[in-house]
C-alpha cells in the first residue's frame, strides 16, 4: 500500500494529465456520436433528394433522346416545303 501512495504521489501529474486527457477523449468521442445519430438523422432526406435527381435526370435523358430522333427527323420534314412552289400572293384562278 505504501508503494502506491508513494508512485501517486511522485506521479500526480501524470495521473491528472491522463485523467485530462480520457476526458478530452471522452468528450470528442461524445461529438463524434451526435455527428452520427444527426447524419442517421438525415439519411432518409438524403435518399429522397437522390431518388428525385434520379428520377429528374432519366426524364431529361428521355428528353434528350426525344429531341434528337426529332432533329435527325427535320430535314426530311422541311424537304417537301423547300421543292414548293413559292408564295406569290397571288390568288390562283379558277375556270
Amino acid at each position: 500500500m505504501r508503494g502506491a501512495q508513494e508512485t501517486a504521489v511522485t506521479q500526480y501529474r501524470a495521473f491528472i494529465q491522463t485523467a485530462d486527457g480520457l476526458g478530452a477523449v471522452a468528450r470528442e468521442l461524445a461529438a463524434a456520436e451526435a455527428s452520427l445519430d444527426a447524419l442517421l438523422a438525415d439519411a432518409p432526406a438524403l435518399e429522397a433528394a437522390a431518388e428525385a435527381f434520379a428520377k429528374t435526370a432519366a426524364a431529361l435523358l428521355a428528353a434528350r433522346a426525344q429531341n434528337k430522333q426529332l432533329h435527325s427527323e427535320l430535314p426530311n420534314l422541311l424537304r417537301p416545303l423547300s421543292q414548293a412552289e413559292p408564295y406569290t400572293g397571288e390568288r390562283a384562278s379558277c375556270c
